[in-house]
């Protein structure tokens, strides 16, 4: 357990400019808590300036008169790390290795959830759906869902997931089956052209129609690419969520779901076997529309109740059959 108080009256650094120092920066910012700069090793100084902070070679930073307050939150990755934790034992400095999952202990650690604030504040906890608290909500029953409808699946040889094979990887990694990841834009579901016909068994999409603007064609796609038979499994955003800031910068973000309006999509398309599953209820829906992590909740059995009309996360189970 983190003492909040230990980032107070202390003058800190982060080691590492890499996406863990740049999210450990921005979340003191975001608290008003002072980060007094960044530091590199010597081999790696480029630039002055990350994130409005300055930084710093570990040379250059040694030569500091005062070193007596100074709290070096170190943010790399493992391989790194060993090396310059010799390096800062030499020099008798104070110091924290902050994993990912202790990134996140600290953001939650230092912006708790205060009830009597949290529905007077116009900003959210976090505008990344808790990514940078925890495990985001959303996230909790994507994988249950995604779970549920793999475990059916028998005689599973080919597996295409979009992006990476997470999901292909946990629940068929030890089959021998074939996993394949679809890479945009060299695989676009909205052009069939650039997709191989009739060739998997099962197609996991997670979070994927909601970025692209003709999603319906996206849906034909998916149906094009599995063999006959073969299963889709995905998610959708539901009906309340935040928008991917991200992903609409480099993609797009576009639409938010129904379980009505999924259902009718994909029986007008054909589809066999459609399976609508909502998630969420009015405690869920506000948690993470505050961007609360599953960490977060005081109460994780909130998760298991399911009000519809407050969905911030639909699963799709859909099997073509010609």
């Amino acid at each position: 357990m983190i003492e909040k108080s230990i980032f107070f009256d202390k003058d800190i650094y982060i080691y590492g400019t890499g996406k863990r120092g740049k999210r450990l920066f921005s979340i003191f910012q975001n608290n008003g808590i002072r980060v007094s700069g960044f530091i590199v090793s010597d081999d790696y100084y480029e630039n002055d300036i990350c994130m409005s902070g300055k930084v710093q070679s570990m040379t250059v930073f040694l030569e500091k008169e005062n070193l007596n307050n100074v709290l070096i939150l170190v943010a790399v990755s493992e391989k790194y790390f060993l090396d310059i934790e010799k390096m800062l034992e030499k020099q008798s400095l104070k110091y924290l290795y902050v994993t990912e999952e202790y990134c996140k202990e600290i953001c939650r650690t230092i912006s708790p959830v205060e009830d009597n604030k949290i529905l007077l504040s116009t900003k959210p906890k976090s505008i990344y759906f808790g990514f940078d608290r925890g495990q985001p909500i959303d996230r909790y029953f994507i994988r249950k869902f995604v779970n549920k409808y793999c475990k059916e699946l028998r005689d599973v040889q080919k597996v295409l997931e979009v992006g990476e094979n997470k999901y292909s990887q946990e629940f068929f990694g030890s089959r021998n089956v074939k996993k394949d990841i679809l890479v945009y834009p060299e695989m676009d579901l909205t052009k069939e052209s650039s997709l191989p016909a009739n060739t998997y068994d099962l197609f996991i999409a997670t979070q994927v129609f909601n970025f692209i603007y003709d999603f319906k064609s996206a849906i034909k796609g998916a149906k094009y690419l599995l063999k006959n038979g073969g299963t889709l499994i995905a998610t959708c955003g539901g009906n309340i969520s935040q928008i991917s800031w991200a992903d609409a910068n480099n993609y797009g973000d576009y639409w938010r779901f129904t379980i009505f309006s999924l259902k009718r999509i994909f029986e007008e398309q054909g589809w066999k076997k459609v399976e609508i599953e909502g998630f969420g209820n009015a405690a869920i829906a506000t948690a993470f529309i505050q961007g609360l992590a599953v960490e977060d909740l005081p109460d994780k059995s909130i998760l298991e109740e399911y009000e519809k009309g407050y969905e911030i996360c639909i699963g799709i189970r859909a099997v073509k059959e010609i």
